[in-house]
Formats: C-alpha cells, sequence, structure tokens
C-alpha cells in the first residue's frame, strides 16, 4: 500500500481534507484540490477542483489564503525545464579544493575540545 501522510494547517480557509499531493512511480508529483472552499493556487495561478495537476520542480503552492506557501523541491524535470516560471534560483554552490578535508579536521577539533570540557567522550 502507498504510504500516507497528513499534515494539519491550521488556517481558518484551509479545509480538513483540501489537497493530495501525489508522488507517483513514474517520478512525477501532482496536487488535486479536493474541492475545497477557499482552492489552491500554483504559482498564483488557480487549481482547478477534482483534477490532477502536475507539479514542476519549483512550483509555489498556496491552500487557502493562508501567508504559508509550500515549495516542490528537485532535479530539473524531464523537458529541461530547471525551474517554474517566476521562482528565483538558489546560486550553485562553489568549494574550493580541499575544503571538505578542512571542515571534516575543524569537525574533530571541535569534537574534542567540547569532550574535554564536558568530560565526555566525543563519541558519545
Amino acid at each position: 500500500p502507498p504510504a500516507a501522510a497528513h499534515v494539519p494547517l491550521p488556517h481558518p480557509s484551509v479545509s480538513r481534507q483540501h489537497a493530495v499531493i501525489q508522488h507517483r512511480d513514474s517520478g512525477g508529483v501532482w496536487l488535486m484540490d479536493l474541492g475545497s472552499t477557499h482552492g489552491t493556487t500554483i504559482n498564483k495561478k488557480a487549481c482547478p477542483s477534482r483534477a490532477f495537476v502536475a507539479l514542476p520542480p519549483g512550483a509555489m503552492v498556496r491552500l487557502g489564503s493562508g501567508s504559508r506557501l509550500v515549495t516542490l523541491l528537485g532535479p530539473p524535470d524531464e523537458a529541461g525545464a530547471s525551474k517554474a516560471p517566476g521562482v528565483p534560483q538558489p546560486p550553485p554552490v562553489r568549494t574550493r579544493p580541499g575544503e571538505a578535508q578542512y571542515s571534516a579536521a575543524r569537525a574533530a577539533q571541535r569534537a574534542e575540545r567540547i569532550a574535554a570540557t564536558t568530560g565526555r567522550s566525543a563519541v558519545s
């Protein structure tokens, strides 16, 4: 059986059974508004009631008129679109050569300092 998660959003415009988000075996993510009173928007456009709509990576979903937005993160879709229109993307992560080893050494030193200060083993 598929896994399910119920996420309560305490807001007067969000219904108890407002929408369904599905991750399908194909890798796609889909949303269906379950006929809610205050509706659902995807990237500021109204979502049709009782119809599945594909959610591309970067899509912003708003349930009802609440102030919380949910953004779908993920790799680019098959069509090559790396983001939903109008959604800013974070800059690429840049690392310097040897940075990972330096970070690991700093973390080990910090763990040793904490262990010495607290009298506990660095492993526990």
